[in-house]
């Protein structure tokens, strides 16, 4: 066997005994599942990595909720989920918007960015890019593009979660990557008639050079104001649909005959 041939082989090798994120992720977390494909070695711990409660609470809110390693966006997600680097962004915030409203916009994300594009000095875009209004493309500006699609919905827990991946403008840079996204809803505090919201984004860094500059404070705090204000933009477009506004949303000739219908319907609920 030559010298190439010989080593060709121990890289192959040494690859397919590599801890695997996703087996070692399900080893790790003690996760209610089996999987076949998964050797011993691919089930190590991986280097550097802390299985912990927060580590290990996403993929069981996952198989919870139907989603496995196997099967849809299930490949992609449980290996994002076990990846050594990890940057988690919180976001809190509170809304003058109704549950009945909030959930009316987050059913129909279309109508959400068309409001905020209204209401806001920022344009907004989302279109749905699946049959069953799960997945969708959505942009922000010039800044933010990216595709996403819903994971699951708790209505008992009032939780949304979703898995995606695009694109960030960050001064003279553009990053790509892919986030974990869980959305909670609650009663407000300031306004018990409103919502207050909890957001956690979960990213994962390819390197560990990466991982230090999205961990750094003037990052994490140009991606936290970009959400938050995401966040006001489209609640508060929905908050701002008052009988005057209302008229002139049914009057703007970029609404279509659809969308007005549901419009009226929005700003009538309590």
């Amino acid at each position: 066997m030559s010298p190439l041939v010989l080593l060709f082989a121990t890289a192959t090798a040494a690859a397919v005994d590599a801890p695997k994120p996703v087996c070692a992720l399900v080893k790790a977390c003690v996760l209610a599942i089996d999987l076949p494909s998964c050797s011993p070695e691919q089930s190590r711990p991986i280097p550097g990595v802390v299985y912990d409660a927060q580590r290990c609470s996403e993929p069981r809110d996952l198989l919870a909720h139907g989603v496995t390693p196997e099967a849809g966006m299930g490949p992609f997600v449980y290996p994002f989920l076990g990846g050594r680097y990890r940057v988690v962004y919180d976001i809190t915030g509170e809304a003058p918007i109704s549950e009945a409203k909030f959930d009316t916009l987050a059913l129909d994300l279309p109508l959400a960015a068309k409001l905020a594009t209204r209401f806001s000095k920022t344009k907004y875009s989302i279109q749905y890019v699946d049959a069953s209004a799960k997945r969708f493309h959505a942009a922000r500006a010039e800044k933010l593009t990216g595709d996403a699609e819903l994971l699951f919905l708790d209505t008992l827990d009032r939780r949304r979660t979703y898995y995606g991946w695009g694109s960030s403008k960050f001064g003279p840079w553009k990053l790509r990557g892919s986030a974990y996204v869980d959305i909670r809803v609650r009663p407000g505090v300031k306004d018990p008639k409103g919502i207050a919201y909890d957001v956690r984004i979960r990213t994962a860094p390819v390197n560990a050079m990466v991982n230090a500059i999205m961990s750094l404070g003037l990052f994490r705090g140009y991606v936290v104001g970009q959400i938050e204000d995401t966040m006001k933009d489209l609640v508060g477009a929905a908050a701002a649909l008052s009988s005057q506004r209302v008229e002139g949303v049914l009057k703007d000739p970029s609404f279509s005959p659809e969308e007005r219908e549901k419009v009226r319907a929005l700003a009538a609920l309590p």
